[in-house]
C-alpha cells in the first residue's frame, strides 16, 4: 500500500462539503512524495474499537498503527 488510495477519495469527498470541485494534480504530489525521506519514526499498535448496532457482541474492532 503506497498511499495512492487516499487521493481518489480526496477528491471525490472535497465537493461533498461544498459545492466546488477540487482539482488534485496527483501525478505531481505522488512526484513530491517520493522525495521526502523519513529522519525517524516511532510506530504503535493501537487496539482501537468501537460500538457497532449490526454485530452480535455490539463491538466493531480496528486495529490501527498511529505514529
Amino acid at each position: 500500500m503506497g498511499g495512492t488510495e487516499r487521493l481518489p477519495l480526496a477528491s471525490e469527498s472535497s465537493q461533498a462539503y461544498s459545492q466546488h470541485m477540487i482539482e488534485w494534480d496527483q501525478e505531481g504530489l505522488l512526484n513530491k512524495a517520493s522525495t521526502i525521506q523519513t529522519v525517524q519514526q516511532h510506530r504503535r499498535y493501537v487496539d482501537f474499537e468501537r460500538y457497532s448496532m449490526k454485530r452480535a457482541e455490539r463491538k466493531l474492532n480496528l486495529p490501527a498503527i498511529e505514529g
